[in-house]
């Protein structure tokens, strides 16, 4: 995750500075993260993610392309349990 990071500040040419700043961040932080020196969580990928200006789905996806592969038993229960959660896309109302 740590190349996929630094992969995608160099693409969209964000140097470690702009983040840091952005994030309310003390100068190195950043750095510190992507040498490893500093333990990198879920939570650091999405915030690094926003401030890019990416959705944090979009740089996993960077770093877990699809497979083609169909997915395991869980992953596919999972799937099919969450189906029914998620929100649908409503077409408006017309009229009224």
């Amino acid at each position: 995750m740590l190349s996929i990071l630094r992969t995608v500040m160099q693409i969209l040419d964000f140097r470690q500075s702009q983040i840091e700043k952005e994030l309310g961040w003390s100068v190195s932080y950043l750095g510190r993260l992507l040498s490893g020196s500093i333990e990198l969580r879920f939570e650091h990928v999405v915030d690094i993610s926003r401030a890019m200006g990416l959705r944090p789905e979009e740089l996993l996806r960077f770093a877990y392309p699809q497979w083609g592969e169909p997915p395991s038993e869980a992953g596919r229960r999972v799937r099919e349990i969450t189906a029914s959660l998620a929100p649908r896309n409503l077409a408006p109302e017309h009229g009224g």
